[in-house]
């Protein structure tokens, strides 16, 4: 077997590490937001389908959203 070379990431700081955890919150946010904006609309079009399928992936997006909030309070202590 061959042995594959792993690329190794650049070193980042900590105040890059934060930063990127900072917009990755802010974009997941903002997906919340249209998420829950979708659901509205689609029991208002009494498209139950949509509005599942919508508050399926804004409970994943929450989920996402609390993963990164701890990562973020983690990383700033």
């Amino acid at each position: 077997r061959k042995h594959r070379e792993q690329k190794k990431k650049p070193k980042t700081t900590p105040n890059e590490t934060l930063a990127a955890l900072e917009q990755r919150i802010a974009q997941a946010e903002e997906k919340k937001i249209a998420l829950e904006r979708r659901i509205a609309h689609a029991f208002e079009r009494r498209d139950q389908r949509d509005g599942r399928s919508a508050a399926k992936q804004l409970e994943h997006t929450k989920a996402l959203i609390d993963g990164l909030y701890e990562k973020w309070l983690a990383g700033s202590s």
